[in-house]
Formats: C-alpha cells, sequence, structure tokens
C-alpha cells in the first residue's frame, strides 16, 4: 500500500506532499517498507513541477530562460499572416 499525504495545516509542509510504502507483498525482490522519520518529500517546487528530496528531475528538459509570450487579437495575427502572403 502506498501512502500520500500533505500536511495542509502546517506552516513547513503544507506544500509538501509525502510518499510511503506501508505495505509490501513481495520482499524478495528488493521491496521494503519506507521508513516512519525518512519519506520521500515532493515540493512543489514553485509551481513548475515537483522536487524530491531536494532534487528537480526535471531540469535538464526545461529551457534555460522563460518564453516571452506576446499576447496579440485574433486580427492583428490575420492581418499579419496576410501580410506574410497567407491568404
Amino acid at each position: 500500500m502506498i501512502v500520500i499525504h500533505r500536511l495542509i495545516k502546517h506552516p513547513d509542509y503544507k506544500l509538501k506532499t509525502w510518499v510511503q510504502v506501508e505495505k509490501v507483498k513481495d520482499m524478495e525482490t528488493g521491496g521494503k517498507h519506507t521508513a516512519i522519520d525518512d519519506p520521500v518529500v515532493c515540493s512543489f517546487n514553485n509551481g513548475i513541477g515537483f522536487e524530491v528530496h531536494g532534487v528537480d528531475p526535471l531540469t535538464k528538459f526545461r529551457a534555460k530562460e522563460p518564453k516571452q509570450v506576446i499576447l496579440t487579437m485574433t486580427e492583428q495575427k490575420i492581418n499579419a499572416l496576410n501580410n506574410k502572403g497567407w491568404t
């Protein structure tokens, strides 16, 4: 059994998710329980994904600099396409 838990009322742990293995059917293949004082802690990482024990596994897949998003009206997009010869 896997337990996923958040302490939403705790000031330090409200944005951290704890994952623990409580029941293992087959320990002969290497499975084991999570130690009670050492859960897998996943932090929210400022909304860009989770860090597990302080390690962000998606770091090398993220863009180095955030992309600049320019919002334009649909009419402006259509005019720009028409000016490029897209009709």
